[in-house]
């Protein structure tokens, strides 16, 4: 049985270069604030279901006071996320916990209410050398776990789009990779993202009352 480690990927919450979709609803100083709420919510999701290590990369590094403050309170482990696109920031990351653990998965912040179920079920797989994937309904994933290194699944995929599953099932097809998958999710990527998950994950609803 392997002991995976997990990464979670976020920027700093910082008012003007973070959650910028939700930036012309709410303003700024506000998208700063669903930003940081969705990092904290999503380490202590990922600290209560994951058993083995988690990992926070930070871009563009791990240098600013809300990771500082996750690290101490929930004992997560920083790291930069370096330099590259998110492709080669990801591969970068994944082989290094693939060499450390035998196997990790890479999982995003905007799905705080992903259920600890999922989470603990993404473990379960990766412990028994098993990939998987957990799918978003706008065509992304927001979790990707692998038992073996393969970069080809993080060069040239059009991040942010709607064909990135699906081009990563294709390349994953192509190196006889196989995923088991976790049921699908939504994301928060913009307001409407943030209004209709807040409608069934009760914490959201203090950003969407007024």
């Amino acid at each position: 049985m392997k002991n995976p480690d997990l990464l979670l990927f976020a920027r700093h919450p910082i008012p003007g270069q973070s959650k910028t979709r939700l930036q012309s609803v709410c303003g700024p100083e506000k998208a700063a604030e669903i930003s940081e709420f969705l990092i904290r919510t999503s380490c202590q999701n990922a600290v209560e279901n994951w058993p083995g290590d988690v990992f926070l990369y930070g871009s563009p590094d791990s240098n600013h006071p809300v990771f500082q403050s996750l690290a101490q309170e929930l004992h997560i482990v920083l790291k930069d996320q370096g330099s590259g696109d998110l492709g080669q920031k990801m591969a970068s990351a994944m082989e290094y916990h693939i060499n450390r653990k035998g196997a990790a998965a890479i999982m995003g912040i905007d799905i705080p209410h992903c259920p600890g179920e999922v989470i603990e079920k993404a473990y379960d797989f990766l412990a028994d050398d098993e990939s998987v994937i957990g799918p978003t309904d706008d065509g992304g994933y927001y979790l990707i776990g692998l038992a073996v290194m393969e970069q080809s699944l993080f060069k040239d995929i059009a991040w942010g789009t709607a064909s990135v599953l699906k081009s990563t099932m294709d390349k994953a097809s192509q190196a006889s990779i196989t995923f088991e998958l976790l049921p699908m999710l939504k994301d928060i990527d913009t307001w409407d993202d943030l209004w209709l998950v807040s409608q069934v994950y009760e914490p959201l609803k203090q950003f969407v009352a007024d």
